[in-house]
């Protein structure tokens, strides 16, 4: 899968609307013109992005949960988790994104 690929599935998942593009016209129905207009959680600044939308996102918590608690394994009455995050997800340009796919594909 290309990095285009899972950016339109991360949107999917968050709800962020992914622009298609007309091939002719190179806009979005939406009115957005341009391919830039999609976000590329693959770079820096899209790892920020995405920690943003996730503290929107409804299931957010229970995502940063599970990445602290099952796969760190860190023992749940030892951490106080708000506001919590393992430095590789901002210091790894696409950890975060490819450990939410991979979440939401294991827990749908």
């Amino acid at each position: 899968m290309t990095n285009e690929e899972k950016n339109k599935k991360i949107c999917g998942i968050l709800g962020i609307h992914w622009h298609e593009l007309d091939k002719k016209l190179q806009r979005c129905k939406c009115g957005v013109k341009g391919p830039s207009a999609n976000p590329d959680f693959y770079t820096d600044a899209g790892a920020v992005r995405l920690l943003r939308e996730l503290e929107k996102w409804e299931r957010g918590k229970l995502f940063f949960a599970h990445q602290m608690y099952v796969t760190e394994g860190y023992n749940i009455e030892a951490v106080d988790d708000d506001g919590y995050i393992n430095r590789e997800f901002i210091t790894t340009p696409g950890l975060l994104a490819d450990k939410l796919i991979e979440w939401k594909e294991e827990k749908g």
